[in-house]
């Protein structure tokens, strides 16, 4: 396991890769919590959607974190036997995550009314935020 990690990093591209997309997420790491609490604090618009009013509303919670949690471990596992993994993990991510800021920063919109917050039982745990404010404007 460590020699294939050994092996691939010492591919400069590679290399080089994986140090530009570690340093876009420290950097999303930081600007993260700025970037929600504006959003937060800023006023949108409320889109009425008659097929979502439609629809029953239901606390999925509990299922959808432990799904996502899976995935985070799964790929995490997958990664220590396959460098390349993480890699294309690291970049797909950063990459979601700064196209999903900017469609945010772009369409400002408000949550539907009767929205079911998301609260996810594995962070809730073991960390509290001081405001308990709950981000329903990353839509």
């Amino acid at each position: 396991m460590i020699k294939k990690w050994t092996l691939y990093l010492k591919n400069d591209p590679v290399k080089k890769i994986f140090i530009i997309f570690i340093i876009l997420l420290i950097g999303l790491a930081f600007i993260t919590p700025y970037f929600f609490n504006y959003i937060q604090h800023r006023n949108g618009v409320q889109i009425t959607d008659r097929l979502l009013d439609l629809l029953p509303t239901y606390d999925l919670s509990i299922l959808i974190f432990i799904i996502i949690w899976f995935e985070i471990v799964f790929v995490f596992v997958n990664a220590l036997i396959n460098p390349r993994i993480l890699i294309r993990f690291l970049t797909a991510y950063t990459l979601t995550t700064l196209s999903r800021f900017l469609c945010i920063i772009i369409t400002n919109l408000d949550p539907p009314v009767g929205i079911v917050e998301l609260k996810d039982p594995f962070l809730s745990t073991f960390f509290t935020h001081s405001s308990n404010l709950i981000i329903d404007k990353d839509l």
